[in-house]
C-alpha cells in the first residue's frame, strides 16, 4: 500500500490543508484513502467536521494497543466520504508522544505505526494512506518515517520556508537512514502567489535547488480552503472550481501518475544536500497543466529585505548632480544565472565567499548610464551586488530620471508613464551585462511622474519603487518627484 507521510518542523506551510485535499482528491480518483491524523491538535477532524466529544477511540488508542490484539476498525476509523476515511487525533496524543510517556516505554517505539496498519489490516482495505503529521520531529514522526513509503514536504513561498527546505530534507532523510528506510523525499510549494514577482523567484529557486524532488504542481493561495476547512468540508466539495481545487487535483493526479523513479528522493546523491550551490538536472516528470499569472504586482511587493541589506538613500549631493557611486564587478556567468532570491538565500546561508574585482563610479550621462571611472582596485562580491541593488527602482538627477532594475526581471524592459502617454514600446531600458541591470537614463519636465513597467509584454508595478499610488486597475503606478535643473556649483 502506497503511504504517504506530510512533514514538515515549520507550521503554518499547509500540511494539514495538503493532507485533507489531497486525500480527497485521490478519493475523486477512485482511490480508497485512509487520512491519519499524527497531530496533537487535531486539525484533521476539525477541517472534516468530526466532532472531539463524539470519537471514541483515537490513534493514541490504536498506538497503546497490545500488539497481539486485532483493532476494531469500527472504533476508530470515521467515513468521510465516498472512498474517504479518516482515523483522527485528540489533544491527548500529546501526552503520548511526551518524553517518558507511554508510547517511548512500548517496543519499538518508532514502529507502532506500521503495526497499527498491520492489524487494520489497511493494505487490503485501502489503495493509499495518507499521514498527517506534527510540526515537529519526535516519536510520533519517527512512527510516520518509518511506515511510510514516500515523503512530502510542504513549503511556502517564503523568504524563511526556503532557507529551511534543505535542513528539512536533511533531517528526514537522516531520521529516515536511522529506521533503515530509504523512499522518495518531495517538495511541494504551498500557499503560493504567482502575482508576486518575490514569490515567483522563489518558487524558480525551490525548483533550482531540488530539481526534479520538486512537484511541478504548486498549490496557489486561494481563501477558498480556509474557507472550506471552516465549514468541515474539503476542497472539492466545498467549491470545486476554485484555484485550491484544482491545484490540488493536479497535485493528486501527478502523484498517481510519478512513479518513483522519477523523483530522486534516495540518498544516493548526498551531495544535493550540503546547499544551493549545486546545479541539479531534472528529469521529465509527468506535465500539468498550470494558469498563468495575470501578470500583476501587489503594493506589498517591494521586497522588504531589500533595505536592510542595501542601506537607505544615496548621498543627496551625488542625486542632484547626476552622479552615483556604485560598486560593481564582473557578474558574470555564475551570478547572471542566479536570480535575486537564490543570490541573497546563498549569503544568509553562509555558502557564499567572496571573489576579487574591480569597483567603478557610474555617472549618468547624455545617453544611459555609463562606467566610467576605476575607483578601487578590489571589492568582495557581495558589496559589489549590494551597491548595485542601490539602483534598483528610478530616481531623479536633475532632470534626468535614471531607471534601473536587475537583469532576472525579464528580457525586455520598457517604461511606460505620463511622460510618454503611456506608452508601451517607445522607452526600452538597456541591458547592461557587466553590471547586470537594465537601466534608461530620460530627460523630463519638472513635477510628478507616475510609470509603470512593461516586462516581455506584460505590465507590472515596479517592486523597487519608494512611492506608489493605486491605480484605477487594481495595481500600482510608481511615482517620481523631480524638482528642476542641477543646482549651480
Amino acid at each position: 500500500m502506497r503511504t504517504i507521510a506530510i512533514i514538515n518542523q515549520k507550521g503554518g506551510c499547509g500540511k494539514t490543508t495538503t493532507a485533507i485535499n489531497l486525500s480527497a482528491c485521490l478519493a475523486e480518483q477512485g482511490k480508497r484513502v485512509l487520512l491519519i491524523d499524527l497531530d496533537p491538535q487535531s486539525h484533521c477532524a476539525a477541517g472534516l467536521a468530526v466532532p472531539e466529544k463524539q470519537i471514541d477511540q483515537d490513534i493514541s488508542d490504536a498506538l497503546l494497543a497490545p500488539t497481539d490484539r486485532r483493532l476494531d476498525a469500527k472504533r476508530l476509523v470515521w467515513r468521510i466520504a465516498h472512498n474517504l476515511d479518516l482515523l483522527p487525533s485528540r489533544t491527548r496524543l500529546a501526552a503520548v508522544e511526551a518524553p517518558g510517556g507511554p508510547l517511548a516505554s512500548e517496543p519499538e517505539p518508532e514502529r507502532r505505526l506500521t503495526s497499527v496498519l498491520e492489524r487494520l489490516g489497511v493494505a487490503d482495505s485501502h489503495d493509499i494512506c495518507v499521514l498527517d503529521c506534527s510540526p515537529s520531529i519526535g516519536l510520533l514522526t519517527y512512527n510516520a518515517l518509518a511506515a511510510a513509503t514516500e515523503t512530502l514536504i510542504p513549503v511556502e513561498t517564503s523568504y524563511f520556508s526556503l532557507l529551511g527546505a534543505q535542513k528539512q530534507r536533511r533531517t528526514i532523510r537522516s531520521v529516515s537512514r536511522r529506521l533503515g528506510m530509504r523512499h522518495p523525499t518531495r517538495m511541494l510549494a504551498t500557499i503560493h502567489d504567482p502575482t508576486r514577482p518575490l514569490a515567483r523567484a522563489l518558487f524558480d529557486e525551490l525548483a533550482r535547488q531540488f530539481g526534479p524532488d520538486l512537484i511541478p504542481a504548486p498549490i496557489r493561495m486561494d481563501p477558498r480552503l480556509p474557507e472550506a476547512a471552516s465549514f468541515g468540508r474539503p476542497i472539492t466539495e466545498y467549491d470545486d472550481h476554485s484555484n485550491g481545487c484544482a491545484d490540488y487535483r493536479s497535485l493528486a493526479v501527478w502523484l498517481l501518475e510519478a512513479s518513483s523513479s522519477n523523483a530522486s528522493g534516495s540518498d544516493e546523491d548526498e551531495s544535493r544536500d550540503e546547499g544551493p550551490d549545486v546545479t541539479v538536472v531534472q528529469s521529465d516528470p509527468p506535465r500539468i497543466r498550470t494558469r498563468p499569472s495575470n501578470g500583476t504586482v501587489s503594493h506589498a511587493e517591494s521586497i522588504a529585505a531589500t533595505e536592510d541589506e542595501v542601506g537607505s538613500e544615496f548621498d543627496a549631493d551625488l542625486i542632484e548632480n547626476g552622479e552615483i557611486t556604485a560598486s560593481v564587478a564582473a557578474i558574470a556567468a555564475q551570478a547572471a544565472t542566479l536570480s535575486r532570491a537564490a543570490d541573497v538565500s546563498r549569503r544568509a546561508m553562509g555558502r557564499r565567499g567572496t571573489i576579487e574585482n574591480p569597483r567603478y563610479r557610474v555617472r549618468a550621462v547624455s545617453g544611459p548610464l555609463r562606467l566610467i571611472e576605476e575607483i578601487q582596485d578590489s571589492a568582495p562580491m557581495q558589496a559589489q551586488r549590494s551597491s548595485v541593488e542601490r539602483l534598483f527602482g528610478a530616481r531623479a538627477a536633475g532632470q534626468r530620471i535614471m531607471f534601473v532594475q536587475p537583469i532576472e526581471l525579464g528580457r525586455r524592459v520598457h517604461v511606460a508613464g505620463t511622460f510618454n502617454n503611456w506608452d508601451p514600446i517607445s522607452h526600452a531600458m538597456r541591458h547592461n551585462d557587466e553590471l547586470g541591470i537594465h537601466e534608461l537614463a530620460l530627460d523630463v519636465e519638472p513635477g510628478i511622474h507616475e510609470y509603470r513597467l512593461v516586462v516581455d509584454g506584460r505590465w507590472i508595478d515596479d517592486p523597487h519603487a519608494a512611492e506608489t499610488h493605486k491605480n484605477d486597475f487594481g495595481g500600482y503606478n510608481a511615482i517620481v518627484r523631480v524638482t528642476g535643473p542641477e543646482k549651480a556649483r
